[in-house]
């Protein structure tokens, strides 16, 4: 492989030295695009003959549970995947493409990302290779968008690993799925990461350097040295839209096409996910015990309620987690307190989550 320059000044990222407080301070979120999945209902003959092409390609197609998966474009990071799905007495039939838009445009380059300006036309680039390969396939834009991952990398050098796991240690909702998930088979999700989802969408950060020695140590791909020392330090973001989020995007903003909704994202991304962020406790900053106390004792709040606060934080130091400290508060006051106190956090932008008083910098976020 060429070794690939990826060039940390264009990340999102800025760490102030010692005179300025060690701050760690992010610009605006400026998503690009990682990852498309689209989907497409077929015929049983249409299914039938994409499932005989991919079985005519030697060693390049496997069977997974419902699913025929055809490995043969994974160089240029186009996954495709038939479905045979038996419902009751009959059947139906879906095709699903799971493109990484920067491996097709740099395919030896695992860290490039798209700007969401860009990526309809590189979508359009990509379905004339796919028909190359099989002029039966259809193009992407012909299908529906159903996930769409918004990614970010922030560079921020040998605490990776500790912002990861005071995002793991913190509360980030009711109707939250557990942040870490620990996987065998999921080449992302390691102790290295952090997740938090809902039903509509999903916020995870992982260690890319970790991420990349996972998948050599699994076997599935391998990376230039060179590559792989570049990722050292970059926290990537990465928000997920499912099917859901993306319908009720596309019934809002009345859009018909695929183009029209890369053009809402490229315009309204930061809207939207700010939208999204406000179902979770995460929209803030991570900051030192005292300068929580004195947002919290200069905010405009009654004294019952910065005692609850104050007390909240408490729990939080003591048992070194803000999850922990939620159900604590559960029991000593409600669900229903516990609620309102996190609404007043995230008035003010704390996640209550103490950074620790050996870390160098006083403040994070990654907004």
């Amino acid at each position: 492989m060429k070794n690939m320059e990826y060039n940390k000044g264009n990340l999102e990222w800025e760490i102030k030295n010692k005179n300025d407080e060690n701050k760690t301070v992010l610009g605006k979120i400026n998503m690009k695009i990682h990852t498309i999945e689209f989907s497409k209902i077929l015929t049983y003959e249409e299914y039938k003959n994409m499932t005989e092409y991919v079985y005519s390609q030697n060693r390049k197609c496997y069977k997974k549970m419902h699913a025929v998966i055809y490995t043969g474009m994974n160089d240029k990071g186009i996954r495709l995947e038939l479905y045979n799905h038996r419902v009751n007495d009959g059947a139906y039939y879906k095709l699903k493409y799971i493109i990484t838009l920067g491996r097709y445009r740099k395919n030896d380059n695992y860290l490039e990302l798209v700007e969401i300006r860009k990526a309809y036309n590189l979508l359009a680039e990509i379905g004339e290779y796919i028909k190359t390969q099989c002029e039966i396939l259809p193009l992407p834009n012909e299908c529906n968008i159903t996930r769409i991952d918004l990614t970010k990398d922030i560079y921020v050098g040998d605490v990776v690993d500790y912002i990861i796991k005071q995002l793991n240690k913190s509360f980030t909702g009711f109707r939250c799925k557990p942040n870490y998930i620990d996987c065998k088979e999921n080449a992302t999700f390691t102790k290295h990461s952090s997740k938090s989802s809902t039903k509509i969408f999903e916020l995870s950060f992982y260690d890319k350097y970790e991420e990349m020695k996972h998948h050599i140590d699994s076997g599935n791909y391998h990376y230039d040295e060179d590559m792989l020392n570049q990722a050292k330090g970059i926290l990537r973001v990465e928000f997920r839209f499912y099917k859901t989020r993306i319908q009720g995007m596309k019934k809002n903003g009345n859009i018909k096409s695929t183009e029209e909704l890369l053009n809402l994202l490229s315009i309204n991304s930061e809207d939207i996910i700010n939208k999204n962020l406000s179902q979770l406790y995460l929209k803030g900053a991570f900051y030192k015990l005292d300068r929580i106390k004195m947002k919290i004792e200069t905010g405009r709040f009654h004294t019952k309620t910065k005692h609850k606060m104050l007390e909240f934080i408490r729990l939080s130091v003591l048992h070194k987690s803000s999850k922990t400290a939620a159900e604590y508060f559960i029991r000593e006051y409600s669900e229903t307190e516990l609620k309102k106190v996190m609404e007043k956090f995230k008035e003010i932008g704390i996640i209550p989550t103490p950074i620790s008083v050996r870390q160098k910098f006083e403040e994070w976020s990654f907004m």
